[in-house]
């Protein structure tokens, strides 16, 4: 797998990402072993990013990336996710951001 710099920054990502959002439906609906044969086929190919949301399964994506990754002691891959923003939280956004993130990061 390639392995590029990524912008002006020291990380290293992989060419190809792992998408963990809801259109296949594997790291929403999939079974255990299913995710957990997946995420590590990825990565022995050389995948270091996953790619998940809050809005991918209402939180199980980023709930289920988690729960694989930390069962598979990996602690050196790059994760992105995103925060959504709803028209009755624009008057507070810093804090909607920043609950954001950490309600992503607990899971």
């Amino acid at each position: 797998m390639k392995i590029n710099r990524f912008g002006d920054t020291e990380l290293q990502v992989s060419q190809l990402g792992f998408g963990c959002g809801a259109v296949g439906g594997l790291m929403v609906l999939g079974d255990h072993k299913e995710m957990m044969d997946a995420v590590e086929y990825a990565i022995d190919s050389g995948i270091n990013y996953f790619d998940t949301a809050r809005m991918y399964g209402d939180g199980l994506s980023e709930i289920h990336t988690g729960a694989i990754l930390r069962e598979l002691d990996m602690t050196d891959l790059l994760i992105g996710t995103k925060v959504r923003i709803a028209g009755d939280e624009f008057e507070n956004i810093s804090k909607t951001i920043s609950d954001q993130i950490d309600n992503s990061l607990r899971r």
